[in-house]
């Protein structure tokens, strides 16, 4: 690796690298889930402060709404004056869920900025030009900042918009006087990692700025990964869809020494976070009602260790050191009803399979998903037609009627079914209504 202008530099550096925290987010409507974000938040922080960084990387979604509550605004606010207490400086951009609402011109991160919680970056000026500029000390606000040796610029979530900024940006870091190490923040997904997924680059787009930086922190994507050694990803501290359960996600590490080879030790550390429990049980084994409810009995009983505790996946138990009163161990439970039913749907009680789960965990909160087919549905071949299908064929069916969709009718019942997809996960409208634009078939207006 070298600098911008390709000279040799010696440092050593720790940072930690974070993104897609969404304080604020009353997921499910409970407000345990609300406290959740922020615990999963300030534990990451302790453990910056414990591990004796120099900076903290905050690569968009501090928040989970743009009109941030107060209450979320003080968790953001109390986790960042726990780094300043220490001396460890925080660095930010504004992410997908934090762009500024129609008609104002300033943003809740713009706030935070300007009372120096940390700075705020974007290479796009007032006018609309790209440009690098140092930050501003009153506001908080520019294109870069220098800390301990380090060069960070960055960018916030510009959708499509990404790839020629960032073009532009090359440019403005191959003017910039030299510096040791340089990052690069940017909310942006990576095609590729997560089907469908708004708002993303290709590794191909990001390729102009490799030469003038070392380490490109990412955000956006809820899951871990990373590139060639240079380009990393956390994903979401907290759980924000049952779709991240099992997928490693957390914060970032990160140690720079140049003098070895490589330069960059990225270690995934994960905070305290509330187990997420999820369960795929076939009706279509079951013959009664009853019998399904043993088939749920079944499923979640490996998850009870010998003292009728949750076996917890998240690495931390009730009565630990984490969680020395067991209070954050209820975990949230999904299970999902699958094949064929044997029995008329009638005689399906989704309370009485969620109340089995919910007392034999513990739960906090359990969603009961009913994805098995009756058995009256079929195919034209006789065989059982899923959940997935049906709905797939009465949508086609719906845009067949209607002669402006008629050319492309498969088209807009897949497109209808991902966005419903996707609103169940708790996608914002903001990002269902840029699916949609990206959907749009060729040569439509």
């Amino acid at each position: 690796m070298g600098m911008g202008k390709g000279e040799p530099y010696l440092m050593k550096a720790r940072f930690v690298h974070l993104a897609d925290v969404h304080l604020g987010f009353e997921q499910y409507g409970l407000k345990e889930r609300f406290n959740d974000f922020a615990r999963a938040w300030d534990d990451a922080l302790q453990q910056a402060v414990d591990r004796k960084v120099d900076f903290v990387l905050i690569a968009g979604d501090l928040f989970h709404k743009r009109t941030v509550e107060p209450m979320a605004l003080l968790q953001a606010s109390s986790g960042l004056d726990k780094l300043r207490a220490a001396g460890i400086p925080a660095v930010a951009v504004e992410g997908n869920h934090e762009r500024i609402v129609y008609g104002q011109e300033f943003s809740w991160m713009q706030y935070l900025a300007w009372q120096g919680c940390f700075r705020l970056l974007s290479p796009i000026t007032a006018k609309g030009e790209i440009a690098l500029d140092p930050c501003d000390e009153e506001t908080g606000r520019g294109g870069y900042v220098d800390l301990n040796g380090v060069r960070i610029a960055g960018q916030q979530y510009l959708g499509a918009t990404a790839p020629a900024v960032l073009e532009k940006v090359a440019k403005r870091l191959e003017e910039l006087p030299p510096a040791e190490f340089t990052v690069y923040m940017m909310h942006a997904g990576m095609e590729g990692i997560v089907p469908n997924y708004p708002g993303c680059v290709t590794y191909e787009q990001v390729q102009p700025i490799r030469p003038f930086v070392q380490y490109l922190a990412l955000g956006h994507v809820h899951i871990r990964f990373d590139r060639e050694g240079w380009l990393f990803n956390p994903g979401s501290l907290e759980t924000c869809s049952v779709d991240e359960v099992g997928e490693d996600r957390g914060f970032y590490l990160v140690d720079v020494d140049t003098e070895r080879a490589p330069a960059i030790q990225a270690t995934l550390l994960t905070p305290r976070r509330r187990p997420f429990l999820r369960f795929r049980v076939d009706a279509g084994q079951a013959r009664t009602p009853g019998e399904l409810e043993a088939l749920v009995q079944a499923a979640v009983r490996p998850h009870i260790d010998s003292t009728g505790t949750i076996s917890d996946p998240g690495g931390w138990s009730a009565g630990s050191a984490r969680d020395p009163t067991g209070e954050w161990n209820k975990p949230v439970v999904d299970l999902c009803l699958r094949g064929t039913l044997r029995f008329d749907r009638k005689d399906l009680d989704l309370n009485a399979l969620e109340m089995i789960a919910s007392r034999a965990l513990n739960a906090l909160h359990v969603e009961v998903k009913n994805q098995a087919v009756p058995r009256d549905f079929q195919s034209n071949d006789g065989g059982p037609v899923s959940r997935q299908e049906l709905e797939r064929r009465t949508l086609e069916a719906l845009f067949m009627n209607d002669t402006r969709y008629q050319p492309d009718a498969g088209h807009w019942a897949e497109v209808a079914a991902e966005i419903k997809r996707m609103a169940v996960s708790g996608a914002e409208p903001e990002t269902l209504a840029q699916f949609l634009e990206q959907s749009l078939p060729v040569g439509h207006e």
